[in-house]
């Protein structure tokens, strides 16, 4: 018979198990009410976990392992299938928008730990009593990442959205082509970040590769349903319909997996991974930290690097195993056994004595994790221009300086840099970094910025960044041809006789520096109207009688052979042309713009230092209208706005002078 504890604890299930189906059957509550319900659930299968329970571990269960009696088996399957339960519930309210079930589910993951055994992943009878490392469950990271993603669209009703298994991708795209997806609300994100994901190092790691994992999901699935869709040829109105909410939806999820990605920093080195504030077995910085098992330290493929497109790194790689036990668990494949060929040169060799730290404590593996994530959302497609306007102001401070392959990223910059507009002048400080920082060879670089100088940038909101990127481009080196530097010159003045004052003033600062460090290009300034400069403008006027009369032009007059619509430097013949727009501009409105003009190429190389172009990059309409202000109330140095006081809107000899006159009636 049953002894009397075993009556209790079967009494104690028993109640346990009924206290979870009401709970679980409880789902249309208000909204607070709800968070008690499941906050309460929370509790539940914590205590449950922590007495040993329940096993949520995808791998090495320690219940059948142990031989366990078929009845801890079957409690242990139906707790697990109610927690299945329990886990849609949290990513269904995740993905309205309720931060206290993100805050729930959070809660969950951190009492619900990944538990691997430490010899060699088995367990055994005379180890049992030895402490297992923990890890965060990736499933459950995984289930609350396609919630917050996966977000429902405003106009979805709760009563009409499809329940959805959790840890499913296939299932959660394939429901989000039929309904809309809303983007991630900014204060969902917020709460992760401050609560989740800054204070923990492992979940920094650990959801970089859950976004790695979303995000090759989500380009294998789109890949196959356009081969789908080719093979088939759709052509019907309905199935384009169905096609367009499917890329609207697919931007949209990438979108929001952007934003998330962009919230995780980078430990900025070793120091910062170490464990510390060690409280009641328990460290500030981490949620789990596993312990670390002598015995096994060193793998036998712990040689192995990563070596993808031949980009070695020797610091950041030296740590990198292709084949590390947290890599094969996201993927779903089980542990294969341990290689028996090795390499047959740098091998080290096996030792117990010695310590390795797991991935997540390791700075070179983070390193490794971000610049894998952020490939695999970038080249998603469908990406939003505002998504990708987001990750080209991101990637060149935030993450080439930290990955340990910048290269990678070159591709995605010069896509985005030929795209031109504003997309282009955002992809070129990335570009840039990659050039002067990392030895990339770009040939078309100049003939692509040459495209980006147009009136639009002078309005932009990028338009300091883009001035200071472009100035350290064309005054970095002297090696530039003459042409490219006379036809950066030529355009650059073009634009500035159409451009706020403020850019006037910078082109002008720049074409001095440039006009001063390449003497070749003095030509554009000492050029005049006789010789073979001469262009015979009027050799067709019998042919063209508009230019008869008052309106020809003489043969002594110079034409200008510039080019303004091409997008070839090569082709713009600039360097035969002159800067005539410096004359236009030396009749500017503004004072400044008018003085500095005449100034240009008139220079002493030997008294006149080049001018500070930051100091130009900070005027505003703003800054100069206070500059002349604040000026000193000289009569020498004032500008006379008129020189009579006006007694109308109009003087007395223009045609509308009288045209508010009130008109006096005859009668």
């Amino acid at each position: 018979g049953t002894t009397m504890g075993e009556q209790k604890e079967t009494s104690s299930a028993s109640a346990t198990a009924s206290e979870i189906k009401t709970l679980l059957n409880q789902a249309n509550l208000p909204e607070s009410a709800d968070a008690i319900r499941l906050d309460r659930l929370r509790r539940i299968f914590a205590q449950l976990v922590e007495n040993e329970e329940l096993n949520l571990s995808n791998l090495h269960d320690k219940s059948n392992n142990l031989n366990n009696s078929n009845v801890k088996v079957k409690w242990n399957e139906f707790l697990r299938n109610r927690h299945r339960v329990y886990l849609s519930q949290l990513c269904d309210r995740i993905r309205h928008g309720r931060r206290s079930t993100l805050r729930t589910t959070m809660g969950v993951i951190a009492s619900s730990p990944n538990i691997n055994y430490p010899i060699n992943g088995k367990v055994k009878s005379d180890t049992i009593d030895e402490n297992p490392s923990m890890t965060l469950n990736h499933q459950l990271l995984h289930s609350m990442l396609c919630a917050i993603v996966h977000p429902f669209g405003e106009s979805m009703m709760e009563d009409s959205v499809p329940k959805m298994e959790s840890g499913d991708m296939n299932k959660w795209w394939h429901s989000s082509q039929q309904n809309a997806i809303g983007p991630t609300r900014e204060n969902i994100i917020d709460l992760l970040d401050e609560e989740f994901i800054k204070p923990y190092k492992d979940v920094q790691y650990f959801l970089l590769l859950q976004l790695e994992k979303l995000a090759n999901e989500m380009y294998r699935s789109e890949n196959s349903l356009l081969s789908l869709d080719k093979i088939e040829g759709r052509k019907s109105s309905l199935q384009e319909q169905e096609n367009d909410c499917r890329r609207k939806n697919f931007g949209q999820v990438a979108e929001n997996l952007l934003r998330v990605l962009i919230r995780i920093q980078v430990p900025n080195s070793e120091d910062d991974l170490e464990a510390n504030d060690l409280k009641d077995g328990t460290y500030s910085n981490y949620l789990f930290v596993s312990n670390i098992s002598k015995e096994n330290s060193l793998d036998d493929d712990d040689d192995i690097h990563d070596n993808d497109d031949n980009i070695n790194n020797d610091e950041d790689d030296s740590d990198d195993d292709d084949y590390d036990e947290e890599e094969e668990q996201l993927n779903g494949k089980d542990q294969e056994p341990k290689r028996k060929k090795q390499r047959t040169t740098n091998i080290r060799p096996k030792s117990k004595s010695i310590s390795k730290k797991p991935n997540f404590q390791t700075l070179s593996q983070h390193r490794r994790a971000l610049q894998s994530a952020h490939l695999a959302v970038l080249r998603l497609p469908h990406l939003p221009p505002r998504a990708l306007r987001r990750a080209l102001q991101h990637i060149p401070t935030n993450i080439l300086p930290h990955v340990s392959s910048p290269l990678r990223f070159a591709d995605f910059c010069t896509r985005a840099y030929d795209v031109g507009g504003i997309t282009g002048i955002l992809a070129l400080h990335g570009l840039f970094i990659l050039m002067t920082k990392h030895g990339l060879e770009y040939p078309n670089f100049y003939s692509s910025l040459y495209k980006l100088v147009d009136t639009k940038a002078f309005h932009t909101k990028h338009r300091t960044r883009f001035f200071r990127l472009l100035s350290k481009c064309l005054t970095g080196s002297q090696m530039l041809p003459a042409y490219i530097v006379a036809s950066f010159c030529k355009r650059l003045c073009r634009c500035a006789l159409s451009a706020p004052p403020s850019g006037a003033l910078f082109v002008l600062a720049l074409t001095s520096n440039l006009l001063r460090k390449h003497a070749e290009t003095a030509c554009l300034i000492h050029r005049n109207g006789n010789g073979n400069s001469n262009v015979d403008i009027t050799k067709n006027d019998s042919e063209n009688p508009s230019t008869s009369g008052s309106s020809k032009i003489h043969k002594n007059t110079m034409g200008d052979p510039f080019d303004a619509d091409t997008d070839d430097p090569s082709k713009s013949c600039a360097i035969e042309s002159s800067l005539w727009e410096l004359d236009a501009l030396e009749r500017h409105y503004h004072p400044a713009v008018s003085t500095m003009a005449k100034s240009v190429g008139r220079e002493d190389p030997t008294k006149t230092p080049m001018h500070n172009l930051e100091e130009f990059l900070l005027h505003t309409y703003k800054s100069l209208f206070d500059t002349e202000r604040k000026r000193e109330k000289n009569k020498k140095i004032q500008v006379p706005l008129t020189f009579h006081e006006p007694k109308g809107l109009f003087v007395a000899e223009d045609v509308f002078a009288n045209i508010f006159d009130v008109p006096v009636s005859s009668t």
